[in-house]
């Protein structure tokens, strides 16, 4: 069977087909596009990231008073045991901005304002999409 498309037709293209076997196109896609939120599932990791400097911190987590950098690619993967690597890889990178927010500080307000201040400072990151993206969880 095919999928609908817009105007309610069908497209006899099975979407595997159309999409193909690479995600070739969401990495053109994201290079020039999109801004990334990572939101920590609950039990997966306590350790956010506030990308967005001093108004992300205090709208989601004004109890925090003392933050740390880190650098070390063990740090990370210590604080987020389930991440993917290739969000490691970017929260590494100096030239990208990517939130880690904890899935309990999700609310309206906070999520509107993740969305708009990645969107708003997409063009300027600069993500290493070279590591294939996972196709499931391991």
């Amino acid at each position: 069977h095919g999928d609908h498309c817009a105007g309610g037709e069908r497209d006899p293209t099975p979407k595997t087909r159309r999409l193909g076997n690479s995600f070739e196109h969401v990495r053109r896609f994201a290079k020039q596009a999109i801004g990334v939120v990572v939101v920590s599932l609950p039990g997966t990791s306590e350790y956010p990231n506030a990308a967005y400097g001093d108004e992300e911190k205090t709208l989601l987590y004004p109890e925090i008073t003392s933050w740390t950098t880190i650098s070390e690619r063990t740090d990370y993967e210590r604080r987020h045991p389930y991440m993917a690597d290739r969000i490691i890889d970017n929260l590494m990178k100096s030239d990208v901005k990517i939130s880690v927010v904890l899935w309990e500080r999700i609310n309206g307000r906070t999520l509107e304002f993740l969305i708009e201040t990645a969107f708003r400072n997409r063009s300027s990151c600069r993500y290493d999409l070279s590591r294939p993206m996972r196709r499931t969880n391991s």
